[in-house]
Order: C-alpha cells, then sequence, then structure tokens
C-alpha cells in the first residue's frame, strides 16, 4: 500500500509543477534554430562614363575627375586651366648672378692682380735645372679673393703643381665687373718655371 500511495504523490506533485508552469507563462524552449547557410558574394564591375561625358566645372584648383589614372598631372593641369578659360603661365626662370664665375668674354672689366707674388721653384726640380709649366684655373669672388683653384694642366705631370697653386692662391685681384656691379669671375692663368729666371729655392 505503501508503493502506490508514493506514485499517487509523485503523480500529483508533477502535475502541480506543469500547472503552476501554464499559468506563470513558462514554457520550454525551442529547440536551437541552425544558421543558414552564407550566401555567395556577388561583384559587378561597370565602367565609367568616357571622360568626354563629364561636364562638371574645372577650377584652378581642381583636378579632372574624369582623367585617367595614368595621366600625368602636368597635363591635367594644363586641361583644368584650359577649361577655366586662364592659359598656363609663362615658366619662371631662375637666375643667381651671385653664385656664377663669369668668364672673360662676359665681363666689361676683368678682375686683375694688385700684388706680387714670389714663385718657389722645387729644390729638385731646380737642381736639375727642369723647366715646367702649369694652367690653373683661378675663381675669384666679388671681393678679389680667391675662393678655389683647380689645375688643368701641368707639364710635367706631378712636379710643378704643388708650388703653383700656393703662388696662385696668395694672388689678390681687384674684382672683376659686369654691369657696374662687382660680380664673381673665373680666370685661368699659366705658371712658368724657368731655373734660370730668379726665383726662390726652398
Amino acid at each position: 500500500m505503501q508503493q502506490p500511495s508514493r506514485r499517487l504523490i509523485i503523480g500529483v506533485a508533477a502535475s502541480a509543477a506543469v500547472h503552476v508552469a501554464v499559468v506563470l507563462g513558462i514554457t520550454p524552449a525551442p529547440a536551437p534554430v541552425p544558421f543558414p547557410e552564407p550566401l555567395p558574394l556577388t561583384i559587378e564591375l561597370r565602367r565609367d562614363a568616357p571622360a568626354e561625358a563629364a561636364t562638371s566645372l574645372v577650377h584652378d584648383s581642381a583636378v579632372e575627375r574624369s582623367a585617367p589614372p595614368t595621366a600625368p598631372l602636368v597635363s591635367v593641369v594644363s586641361r583644368a586651366r584650359a577649361a577655366s578659360g586662364r592659359p598656363d603661365p609663362a615658366p619662371m626662370r631662375l637666375e643667381l648672378p651671385y653664385d656664377r664665375y663669369y668668364k672673360s668674354s662676359e665681363l666689361d672689366v676683368r678682375a686683375l692682380p694688385i700684388n706680387e707674388v714670389h714663385l718657389v721653384y722645387p729644390k729638385t726640380a731646380y737642381e736639375m735645372r727642369l723647366r715646367g709649366r702649369v694652367v690653373v684655373r683661378m675663381f675669384i669672388n666679388e671681393h678679389g679673393t680667391i675662393d678655389t683653384l683647380s689645375v688643368v694642366e701641368a707639364d710635367p705631370p706631378s712636379v710643378f703643381e704643388d708650388h703653383a697653386l700656393a703662388a696662385a692662391r696668395a694672388l689678390t685681384f681687384t674684382p672683376a665687373i659686369k654691369d657696374g656691379h662687382a660680380v664673381k669671375s673665373q680666370k685661368l692663368i699659366e705658371v712658368a718655371f724657368n731655373p734660370y729666371d730668379s726665383i726662390n729655392v726652398p
């Protein structure tokens, strides 16, 4: 008799629990719905309208949007200026006269030496009574002093160059004149070495 009464109690309790759930609005969770299959991505490529069909106004500061990506910027800007009715400006020329060393043929007055320099003869070359010549290019600034020197020619080579440069470096000049102003200039001089002249030997 105890087993049926226990079953009855369990059945009544289960029935009461179901009724309470219905009264409270508790419903069992629905079964999970599987995610839908992903759809394939579709890309449609369309051509832009031809450049001739573009009618938008183009200003000086704008670049044509219809121009192909490979068009050079200069031509795009030129077309933009043409569309705005303004011609391309003339190219600018920048001249830096203060950084230019004028040649003698370009000057009104050439630079002239104002001091005397004693040439030093290499001792070994003097003992051998060796003659020589060195051609030196001098770059003279607008104040008459030398900025830099370079050897253009030497005969014989590797004998007199250092002594010729030392003598040329000690020279000072009156500045060259062009259009009424002192300017930088360049000058070629030949330094001759003759062991029979009046010279200084170290």
